[in-house]
Formats: C-alpha cells, structure tokens, sequence
C-alpha cells in the first residue's frame, strides 16, 4: 500500500476513534440530526471493508510464500529419504551412474534451485517407478523402494509444482486489490464529508464548538513516508 493511502487509512480510523469518545458520542449518538449517525455507521462499514482489501493485498504474497516454503521442505525431505534408498540400492548392483545422480546430502537437496529441485525430483520418481516396477522389484522393495515410498516422493512433487505455479495467479490478484483501493479510499473519504458538513449542526455551544474542533483535528495524520 502506498503510503499516501496509508496516511488517508490512518486518518480514516483516528477521525472514527474521535467520534467514538464518550464526551462526544453524548452529542451525536440518539441526538438530532438522524442522519448524523447514519453517515457515521456507514463510515465505519467503508472503514472496516477498506481494512480488510488492506489485508487481503498484503496476506496475498506472504501467504504464498510460507506456503511454498513449507512444500519445498517436504519435497526435500521426500528427495533425500527415496534418493537415499536408490543409492544404496545402485550401489550395491555396482550402478555408480544411478547412484551418483541422488547421492547428495540434505543441504544438497536444499541448495537446489526450485525447477532443478522439481525436475531432479521426477526423474528420481521415474527412476524409483522403474525400479518398483521391475524384473528386480522384490529386491528393490528390501531397500524400501516400494509403489508406496514413491507416492509420498510423488505427491510431495506434485504439491511443490503447483505450488510454483500459483505466483502469477498470486500476483494477479495482489495487483487486482492494488488497483482497487484508490477507489475505495476515495468512497469512505466522501462519507467522512458527509460528517463534516453535518457535524457543523453541533456548533453553537462550547462542547459543539470542542467537538467540531476535535473531529476536524483528527483527520490531519503525521505523513508516514520516508
């Protein structure tokens, strides 16, 4: 969010928690003008609604993440327990070829970049199937290398590739709710002017003067750009 939005947001809540004091809620709550309240409670739904895109755009990218993140462990983890069992098993057939293309240690598996991760992952799933599947496939299975142990690797792979995927779509929505705060910021701001040429009703005494002084006091934020 931009921080001129931001400062506007700002000026939203405080101009709220203005109107919120006791000593003024005793002038305009159940008092004359109706209408009064009315704008006030509509202000405080744009408000809330603004809060929540607010939200949603931020959650949007970092809940992405964190869930990327947490499918790439479990990739990883997957990766190093199936290459491990393929190893040993290559190794002991004398398959140095086969072995040496998942013989790496966890921090191997975590140097990887993404797509190398994902495509070392399937061929590893490949080479594992071919194996289960076999002329040796009761000897693979000695070694753990079973339909079972491949679809944990399998399923861990799937998760992290459609993981991958989801970026655009992530960003495509983040740039959807960017686009659509200005206007919705713009839609509470002419709610609060409502309030402004209403709360002029309250003038005339020295806690209407105080209040009107008070409301219009709230809406100046501190600028909060760098």
């Amino acid at each position: 969010m931009k921080d001129f939005l931001a400062n506007q947001f700002e000026s939203y809540r405080t101009r709220l928690a203005c109107l919120d004091r006791p000593a003024h809620r005793a002038l305009w709550e159940n008092r004359p003008p109706a209408k009064f309240a009315e704008k006030v409670a509509e202000a405080r739904a744009l408000t809330e609604a603004l809060a929540k895109t607010i939200g949603q755009q931020g959650a949007t990218i970092t809940g992405h993440a964190a869930d990327k993140r947490r499918k790439r462990r479990a990739l990883e983890t997957e990766a190093h327990k199936v290459g491990g069992l393929v190893v040993v098993f290559a190794r002991d057939r004398r398959s140095e070829t086969l072995a040496a293309k998942y013989d790496l240690t966890p921090n191997a598996w975590r140097k990887l970049r993404d797509e190398a991760l994902h495509q070392r992952a399937l061929l590893l799933r490949e080479d594992a199937a071919s194996l289960a599947a076999g002329p040796d496939a009761a000897e693979a299975a000695g070694y753990g290398i079973t339909p079972e142990t491949i679809a944990g690797l399998a399923g861990a792979s799937e998760a992290f590739e459609a993981v991958m995927a989801a970026p655009l779509a992530a960003r495509s929505r983040r740039h959807a709710l960017t686009k659509a705060l200005p206007e919705k910021s713009r839609e509470v701001r002419r709610k609060f002017r409502e309030i402004e040429a209403l709360i002029r009703f309250h003038s005339g005494t020295p806690e209407g003067d105080a209040f009107i002084a008070a409301y219009r006091l709230s809406g100046q934020v501190v600028d909060r750009g760098g």
